[in-house]
């Protein structure tokens, strides 16, 4: 299937993830403006927090696009995708993966003006990594690359999950 075809028809989905990814990330710099200064355990904690919550929202829209494709495969309208959790992740993740090959890039050649702007943009599109980054990353550029992994993993796990008919979080019965 063709890239522009894939994104087209699960366009849907992407949005969904960068919204989500967006909107957790003005939560996580409250929640860790709140608690820089009370002291690193508390920081910390904060940020496992945040992104718990974000891999949480990942985990349910992507079981619930796993659902309603399990229907579509079952009916014939559509072939399975075993793996088109891992295909929207990485699309919805490109910009994070993106970045980090720049920092990478710009730390080993020595341009660090030009690392440390990127560095500063991937920390507020990757708020919710905000505390590990702070705490953690220090001069290793290669952290940066490891930021998407647990979303990619949870989009390819689980839309696999919800393809398989089973639904984690159950909708709710209607009234008649």
């Amino acid at each position: 299937m063709p890239i522009v075809k894939f994104f087209k028809e699960n366009s849907r989905i992407i949005t969904s993830l960068i919204s989500f990814q967006l909107g957790i990330d003005v939560f996580s710099a409250i929640v860790s403006l709140s608690t820089y200064k009370l002291s690193e355990k508390i920081f910390l904690y904060s940020g496992i927090f945040c992104v718990i919550f974000y891999l949480f929202l990942i985990l349910t829209a992507t079981n619930d696009e796993g659902a309603k494709d399990s229907v579509r495969i079952s009916s014939g309208r559509t072939a399975p995708m075993p793996l088109k959790g891992l295909y929207i992740s990485l699309i919805a993740n490109s910009l994070n993966l993106l970045f980090a090959v720049i920092i990478i890039l710009t730390h080993f050649i020595g341009a660090t003006q030009i690392r440390d702007a990127f560095k500063i943009i991937a920390y507020f599109l990757q708020g919710m990594y905000g505390p590990f980054l702070t705490l953690f990353a220090g001069m290793n550029p290669f952290f940066y690359l490891l930021i998407p992994i647990p979303a990619i993993i949870v989009s390819t796990l689980f839309y696999y999950i919800g393809m398989r008919g089973i639904l984690l979080i159950p909708e709710k019965k209607r009234k008649n």
